[in-house]
């Protein structure tokens, strides 16, 4: 057997773990203590999503809300809460997706986006013309991040799932399906 080499290893793993482990406390309640992946839980939704007034928890990956039904050209408030780690210093990534019904409700499936990129313009993605307005504002506070979102629908959409893809500067990807979110008449 080779000591040298399992050696080296075990010294190189020993200087590595404290790069990439680190107790984080901001993110949990309470304060209490989780271990978390260096650069890869510095984005994350943090509970929050409101719909035209309606709040709902997002507790996982995939949530089950009640349909909120607007109608065209009514001014549709969407509002995301995050927490972010690195608090304003981080630039954040946003992806809305929709008209996402039938069959098929995944990222790959939609065709109709709109996405928020930090210190861009604001990116949408509509070839049915669904958006006669759309527009984004944030605000923080501490570590808290709110996207604001006001649109205004042109024209009827089914009942849509809502995935909502945020990334940060490590690119780690949180994706959060909300089910049945919402529909326009």
């Amino acid at each position: 057997m080779n000591y040298k080499v399992i050696y080296t290893v075990l010294a190189i793993s020993i200087l590595l773990i404290p790069t990439y482990i680190y107790q984080n406390s901001e993110a949990t309640p309470n304060g209490a203590v989780a271990f978390t992946i260096r650069g890869y839980e510095n984005l994350k939704i943090q509970n929050g999503l409101t719909i035209q007034g309606n709040n709902y928890t997002l507790t996982g990956p995939i949530n089950k809300v009640k349909t909120t039904t607007v109608t065209t050209f009514e001014l549709v408030n969407i509002k995301l809460l995050m927490w972010d780690k690195l608090g304003a210093a981080q630039k954040k990534h946003v992806t809305l997706y929709m008209n996402l019904n039938g069959v098929s409700r995944e990222i790959k499936d939609s065709d109709t986006y709109i996405i928020f990129d930090s210190g861009k313009p604001l990116q949408i993605v509509d070839p049915h013309k669904y958006f006669v307005k759309t527009m984004i504002s944030t605000s923080n506070s501490g570590n808290y991040v709110t996207l604001n979102y006001d649109i205004v629908f042109v024209k009827s959409m089914q009942k849509s799932d809502l995935i909502i893809s945020a990334w940060d500067q490590s690119r780690y990807v949180e994706n959060t399906k909300v089910a049945d979110a919402l529909q326009v008449r």
